[in-house]
């Protein structure tokens, strides 16, 4: 880790530590921005647990930013000019850890219940075998992290050289385990949703974005978690941490995109039609209707079939999806 020069290096380490800050604070005020706007428009009418659920990831998301700058503080100031600091793991650290996999746990398992309510006209048998995958593979991903927080704390004397070696396994092993678990929820909720086309123009429309965004959400946090395992293996030799930055982006970007979601259920529109999308009952809000998906289409005129006179109707009165 030293320069020809004999200067240290401090690029791959404190470098890559302040670029993950940086991304983490950046990712973090767009998580508060979704969260000031959910507070605005939806906290009336979401039901009490929606809420709590929504308040919990938002602290999650805030305990992980301010570890993220408590580790810079550890090698920036705290040990200021001493290099042998940069051996070791803050133990900041594993809260920061811990939480950015509890946060993505959390989340993985919220898409899980909105498959399930897609799926509650169907067999039970079919709810199971499309949820039981994704369920598994995201709880064993906190069973690794478990294991994993044990091993460094009690095995490692928190070096830095130790805890990447000795976590090998178990971090590749939790990464993989969230990276196929967001391709089923990925591949699930896009079946699910274009299954739920009616004909409608608007109603399809709006199912084709809802499923664009779920690929794209998936593709996203699929990349990071397979740069996130590419990074932290190529760092065992170096003791490098370049693997912090997909590592602290890859929680921000779960937390996001389930604000997002859940913020799409305004009005969205469309030439003079305004839909309003209360996506796949995400809620149970109270001002949600029984159906999946809901549209409020302003009366339009169309011509009868004769062509001579005109009348007046709700093109669609309230399109219901089942």
């Amino acid at each position: 880790m030293t320069t020809p020069a004999g200067q240290p290096n401090l690029g791959p380490s404190i470098g890559s530590l302040l670029i993950a800050a940086i991304c983490s604070a950046m990712l973090y005020g767009s998580s508060c921005a979704q969260f000031a706007y959910y507070l605005r428009h939806y906290l009336d009418r979401d039901r009490l647990p929606m809420r709590c659920l929504v308040l919990f990831v938002w602290l999650l998301d805030t305990i992980v930013t301010i570890s993220d700058i408590c580790i810079i503080w550890f090698f920036v100031v705290t040990n200021h000019g001493n290099l042998s600091s940069l051996l070791v793991t803050p133990r900041v650290f594993e809260l920061e850890y811990t939480t950015i996999v509890v946060t993505t746990c959390v989340v993985q398992l919220f898409y899980v219940s909105q498959i399930w309510q897609l799926l509650r006209e169907s067999s039970s048998r079919l709810k199971l075998v499309i949820t039981v995958a994704p369920v598994v593979l995201s709880l064993v991903s906190l069973a690794f992290t478990v294991e994993d927080v044990y091993t460094i704390a009690t095995k490692t004397d928190w070096l830095i050289s130790k805890s990447i070696t000795l976590s090998t396994p178990w971090t590749t092993s939790r990464v993989w385990s969230d990276a196929v678990a967001d391709v089923c929820i990925c591949i699930a909720l896009s079946w699910l949703l274009r299954k739920k086309k009616t004909g409608i123009r608007e109603t399809d429309n709006m199912i084709g974005k809802l499923v664009t965004s779920i690929i794209n959400r998936g593709i996203l946090s699929m990349i990071v978690q397979i740069v996130l395992c590419g990074t932290y293996v190529s760092s065992i030799k170096q003791n490098a941490l370049v693997w912090m930055v997909p590592h602290c982006a890859g929680c921000k970007i779960y937390v996001n995109s389930m604000l997002a979601v859940l913020n799409a259920r305004q009005h969205v529109k469309k030439g003079r039609a305004s839909v309003d999308i209360n996506m796949i009952n995400l809620t149970g809000s109270n001002k949600v209707s029984e159906t999946n998906c809901s549209l409020d289409v302003h009366p339009c005129t169309a011509r009868s079939t004769s062509g001579s006179t005109p009348r007046t109707r709700g093109c669609v009165g309230e399109a219901k999806t089942t």
